[in-house]
C-alpha cells in the first residue's frame, strides 16, 4: 500500500471505528458485528505500526474505548479498565498461551493455572468503597474516564451498600438484566408506544444510565462482580471467594484449568449451554490465575497480557430481503438498510439488517426478493454475509439525490462513503444543531437534545438561525417543564452565546474534518471568515496541518449556497465572532505538542486545553514540526520516533514547569 493510500485508509477506518465505538458505547445502538470491529482494529493497528506518523489523536488505539456521555460527571478509573483480546479458536488460544510463556521465559510444558469464568454481556462498571461503605460507581467509559453512575447503582438491590469488613477497595464488574426480565420490561415497552430494547445489555445499558434513579430502580438489575482492585491477594481464585465473603454476587460457574487444550473444552461446554443461562454470555473469560504472574506480564496497547476473551461464534439464518430503505445520519452519510422477512437467531426476532456503506451495497448487489444469509454477530447485531439467490429484476440503485431533502450527493474522496452535504437537510438538522449548540460549539445551557427534539417537533426549530428566533415564542412558557422564568433564562443563555470566538463558531458548524484544532489553524491564517469563505482550495491545503481531505471538505462547504444562506442569517440575527489579535502574545504560539504515555496530574484532555489556551497546538504524529514530545507513563512507539529526531522530549513535571514558566523553555534532547 502507497504512503497516500496508507494515510487516507488510517484516517478512514478511525472516522468508522469512532462511530462503530459512538453507537455501541455511548449511544447503546451498535451497528457492527465485535468480530467486524476486531478486524477493522487489528488493520487500524497495523497501518500504524508501519506508518506511526499518521497516527491520529483521536484514533482507537490511542485510548481504550468510547467516550462517556455529557448526561453524567466524569469517573476516573485508577488503574484504567482495560479491554481483553479477543480469540475465537483453539489456534489463536495457543498463541495466547505462547506469547504468555515467551514473555516469561517459561518452557511451554511447565504449566500453570488458568482461571475460567463466563463472559458476562453487560456494562462494565466499576464501585468504590471507603471503609466499608460505598462511594461512587462508573460505566467502563473509555477505559480511563467513564461516567459516574453512583446514585443508579445504589438502586441495585445486589450492591451492597456496607461491606461486612471496614475496608477501602474497589469492585468490578458487570451490570446485567435477566433475559426473561428483558422480554417482559420490553412487552410493557410495546404497549406503551415505546422504542424497545435490542437486546438485555442495551436494556442493562439504558436503564443505569436514566438521569431519574427512580427508572433504574425499577428495572431488575443485577451486579455480578469479578475482580478487586487496592488489595494484595495471591491470585484469581482468592479474589472470588473474597468478593463472595464481601456479600457481591459472582458467576457460579468457574473452572481452572492447565492448558489450552482443557480450556478449550470448557469453552466447547459454555456454548453449548449458553441458552440455559438466566443472563446472557457471549463467550468465557480466561485468565491467568497467579497475581504475582499477572503482574509480570502487564500489559500491551490497552489489553492485560495475562487474560483473553474466547468469544462465541456468530449464529446464521436464511431470509428474504422484502425492501432496501436508505437512512441519512448526522453527517449526511447515506446508509442503506435491507428490510427482512421475520427470521429468529439466539431468540431474537430479526427484521432489519445494515448493509453499512456504498462499497459493500454495490459488491452484494442486492435487490427485493434476494435470499439471504444472515448473521447475529456476538447476538446483538444483525449483518448480511452474502447473497444466496439473486432477483436480478428487482436490483435496487443506490440514490443520487438525498432521500430526504433531495440534495445531489456527493462520494467522500477515497471513502465508501456517500454523502448529503445540505446543512438544512431535516434529517441532519437535529443532530447538527445538537452539536452547534453543544460543548464543543456555542454550549448554551439549557439547550440539549431532549429540548432541541421538542422544539424541532412543535416546528419551533427548523433550522440553525431559528435558534436565535425561540425568543419570540413565549408560548413555551405554558410547556409543561417550563415558565416565565425558565423561559427567560433559556433566552439569556442563548444571546449570551451569540457572541462566539472564531475558532469555535468554525467548530460549531460541524465542517468534516474540522474539530478544535484544524478551526485554530484556519483562524490563524484568516483574520476574518469572508477571507476564508473566499479561499482556494489550494490555499486551504497550502497551510501547514490541513491536507487534501480536509481543505477539499472545508472548500465544498464554503462553496455550498444553502450554508451560505445560513451563516448570513445567523449574522443578521445578532451573532457575532470575537476575533483575537492578540493570539500571538501568548508564550505556546504555534508551538506543536504531542502526547504519549499516561499522564499522572492532569487528564490528556485537559493537558490539551492547557496547551491550546496558551495558543499552542496539539498534534498526534510525530514528525519534525513537532517542537515538543510529552512523555508520560507507558509511552509508545511516538518516544522512539521523537528520539530519532532529536526532538525536545518533556516529562511530565518539566511540562508543568513550562506552563508555569513566562516563556516556553526547552526540554531534554536525546
Amino acid at each position: 500500500m502507497s504512503e497516500i493510500n496508507a494515510k487516507s485508509r488510517i484516517d478512514q477506518l478511525v472516522e468508522l471505528l469512532n462511530k462503530y465505538s459512538y453507537n455501541y458505547y455511548v449511544l447503546d445502538k451498535p451497528l457492527v458485528s465485535d468480530s467486524e470491529y476486531d478486524e477493522l482494529f487489528d488493520e487500524l493497528l497495523e497501518l500504524e505500526r508501519v506508518y506511526p506518523e499518521y497516527i491520529r489523536q483521536d484514533s482507537p488505539t490511542e485510548r481504550v474505548g468510547a467516550e462517556s456521555s455529557r448526561s453524567f460527571q466524569s469517573f476516573i478509573h485508577e488503574p484504567y479498565m482495560l479491554s481483553m483480546q479477543k480469540a475465537y479458536t483453539m489456534k489463536e488460544l495457543e498463541e495466547f498461551e505462547k506469547r504468555i510463556n515467551r514473555f516469561l521465559n517459561r518452557d511451554i510444558k511447565e504449566s500453570f493455572e488458568y482461571f475460567i469464568e463466563p463472559k458476562y454481556d453487560g456494562l462494565s462498571c466499576e464501585i468504590i468503597y471507603e471503609s466499608g461503605l460505598f462511594k461512587r460507581a462508573g460505566t467502563r467509559g473509555n477505559g480511563a474516564v467513564g461516567e459516574d453512575i453512583s446514585e443508579n447503582v445504589k438502586t441495585i438491590k445486589s450492591v451492597p451498600l456496607k461491606l461486612p469488613k471496614p475496608i477501602s477497595i474497589s469492585i468490578r464488574g458487570e451490570i446485567l438484566m435477566k433475559k426473561r426480565d428483558f422480554l417482559i420490561l420490553n412487552e410493557e415497552k410495546l404497549r406503551s408506544g415505546e422504542e424497545i430494547f435490542a437486546n438485555p445489555r442495551n436494556a442493562a445499558a439504558g436503564s443505569v444510565r436514566q438521569l431519574d434513579p427512580k427508572i433504574t430502580m425499577s428495572r431488575k438489575l443485577y451486579f455480578i462482580a469479578y475482580e478487586i482492585k487496592g488489595i494484595k491477594l495471591k491470585n484469581q481464585k482468592e479474589s472470588i471467594d473474597l468478593l463472595k465473603d464481601l456479600k457481591f454476587r459472582t458467576s457460579s460457574e468457574i473452572y481452572l484449568e492447565n492448558n489450552a487444550l482443557n480450556i478449550f473444552k470448557r469453552f466447547g461446554e459454555y456454548s453449548e449451554k449458553r441458552d440455559s443461562y438466566e443472563f446472557e454470555i457471549d463467550g468465557v473469560v480466561v485468565k491467568v490465575n497467579d497475581k504475582n504472574l499477572q503482574e509480570q506480564l502487564g500489559a500491551v496497547s490497552h489489553n492485560p497480557r495475562w487474560s483473553i476473551a474466547l468469544k462465541f461464534k456468530s449464529r446464521e439464518k436464511e431470509t428474504i430481503v422484502k425492501n432496501i430503505e436508505f437512512y441519512v445520519s448526522r453527517t449526511g452519510a447515506i446508509t442503506p438498510v435491507a428490510i427482512l422477512e421475520p427470521v429468529e437467531i439466539s431468540g431474537a426476532t430479526i427484521t432489519h439488517a445494515s448493509l453499512h456503506n456504498y462499497d459493500i451495497f454495490k459488491i452484494l448487489n442486492i435487490g427485493i426478493g434476494d435470499k439471504v444469509l444472515i448473521e447475529r454477530a456476538g447476538d446483538v447485531i444483525p449483518h448480511i454475509i452474502k447473497v444466496l439467490r439473486h432477483v436480478n429484476s428487482n436490483t435496487i440503485v443506490f440514490p443520487k439525490y438525498c432521500p430526504a431533502c433531495g440534495s445531489e450527493l456527493k462520494r467522500d474522496p477515497d471513502k465508501p462513503i456517500v454523502r448529503c452535504i445540505n446543512i438544512e437537510c431535516p434529517a441532519q438538522v437535529k443532530e447538527f444543531i445538537s452539536h452547534f449548540v453543544g460543548k464543543e460549539g456555542l454550549d448554551i445551557e439549557g439547550l440539549g437534545e431532549k429540548q432541541i427534539e421538542k422544539f424541532i417537533e412543535k416546528g419551533i426549530i427548523k433550522e440553525l438561525p431559528d435558534i436565535f428566533l425561540i425568543k419570540e415564542q413565549e408560548k413555551i412558557k405554558l410547556w409543561d417543564g417550563y415558565g416565565e422564568r425558565s423561559f427567560n433564562n433559556l433566552i439569556d443563555a442563548i444571546d449570551k452565546a451569540k457572541k462566539v470566538p472564531f475558532h469555535r463558531f468554525l467548530t460549531a458548524l460541524g465542517i468534516r474534518e474540522v474539530g478544535n484544532v484544524t478551526a485554530k489553524l484556519l483562524t490563524r491564517h484568516f483574520a476574518f471568515i469572508e477571507k476564508l469563505m473566499e479561499a482556494k482550495q489550494e490555499e486551504l491545503e497550502a497551510i501547514d496541518g490541513i491536507g487534501p481531505i480536509a481543505s477539499e471538505y472545508i472548500y465544498n462547504y464554503f462553496h455550498n449556497e444553502k450554508n451560505i444562506e445560513t451563516i448570513n442569517r445567523l449574522f443578521s440575527l445578532g451573532m457575532e465572532l470575537i476575533y483575537d489579535d492578540k493570539e500571538e502574545e501568548l508564550k505556546l504560539y504555534n508551538k506543536v505538542f504531542v502526547f504519549t504515555g499516561s499522564l499522572e496530574k492532569v487528564s490528556r484532555s485537559q493537558a490539551k486545553k492547557l496547551v491550546e489556551d496558551l495558543g499552542g497546538v496539539v498534534s498526534s504524529a510525530i514528525s519534525n514540526k513537532v517542537d515538543y514530545v510529552v512523555v508520560g507513563e507507558k509511552p509508545g512507539s511516538k518516544l522512539k520516533k521523537a528520539r530519532s529526531l532529536g526532538l525536545n522530549i518533556l516529562n511530565e513535571t518539566e511540562f508543568q514547569e513550562m506552563l508555569n514558566k513566562d516563556q516556553a523553555g526547552k526540554g531534554t534532547k536525546y
